[in-house]
């Protein structure tokens, strides 16, 4: 899929949890390693967007580190997903940015208007 449609083939926990949260995810591909991480912080993110994607009605596969797919999948941040339409991670990355300054601006504003009202 990397090669034939990158814009359906994402990998990377952040981007792939973009892809999670706009529901677009249709397989999600992640290592036992990542799966079962000793970190429990780690773990538990993992296994939030594992249930994310099954509770969407997508699919998750974890692949073993012994295999040559989990070795490969490891190579590749250890996850990946499959988009079930294409997104453009850099038009994705620059709405996230345009709405995290928005509401920046909003508190901003709120800050200030509470202010000019005590004073």
């Amino acid at each position: 899929m990397l090669g034939s449609d990158e814009l359906r083939a994402w990998y990377g926990p952040d981007h792939v949890e973009l892809a999670i949260d706009r529901g677009a995810v249709g397989t999600l591909l992640i290592s036992d390693e990542l799966f079962r991480s000793n970190d429990p912080v780690q773990r538990r993110r993992y296994v939030r967007m594992v249930e994310a994607v099954r509770a969407k009605g997508g699919e998750a596969l974890i692949f073993s580190s012994m295999h040559e797919s989990g070795q490969q999948l490891n190579l590749l941040t250890g996850i990946a997903a499959i988009l079930t339409y294409p997104l453009d991670i850099e038009v994705v990355e620059m709405e996230e940015r345009e709405e995290k300054e928005r509401l920046l601006k909003e508190k901003q504003e709120k800050e200030n208007g509470g202010e000019d009202m005590q004073s």
